[in-house]
């Protein structure tokens, strides 16, 4: 990608691409939020994301990363879930902890989730 990982390296990446082709249609637009969800995803300890039927999964670490499952990130997921028993589920499957939640149908509602987990 032609910018880094932090919101400060992509903003000039987007007006750049405003100044070259005028405004930004909303598939771009969705492109650079997809971006930033996965950053969050990311800070998160999940490996990968996916949004399909309104269920959004997200796959944790590999389990041989125990420092992780002993972070606080981790615990405020947890406890974050717990809160959340209608609309979360965490399933293992081959060895991978994955967290399902429901009722999530765009990448702002899944942007919301995970600011709120990260609040614990």
């Amino acid at each position: 990608m032609p910018f880094g990982r932090t919101e400060e390296e992509l903003e000039p990446f987007v007006q750049s691409i405003k100044d070259r082709f005028g405004p930004v249609p909303e598939v771009v637009k969705d492109l650079f939020e997809t971006v930033r969800l996965r950053w969050m995803a990311e800070s998160l300890g999940f490996e990968k994301l996916a949004l399909k039927g309104g269920v959004m999964k997200c796959y944790f670490l590999p389990s041989s990363k125990e420092k992780y499952y002993k972070s606080d990130t981790f615990g405020k997921i947890i406890r974050f879930v717990q809160t959340q028993p209608k609309k979360t589920k965490m399933k293992e499957y081959k060895n991978r902890l994955i967290l399902h939640i429901s009722g999530v149908d765009s990448i702002s509602k899944a942007k919301k989730w995970l600011e709120d987990m990260k609040k614990g």
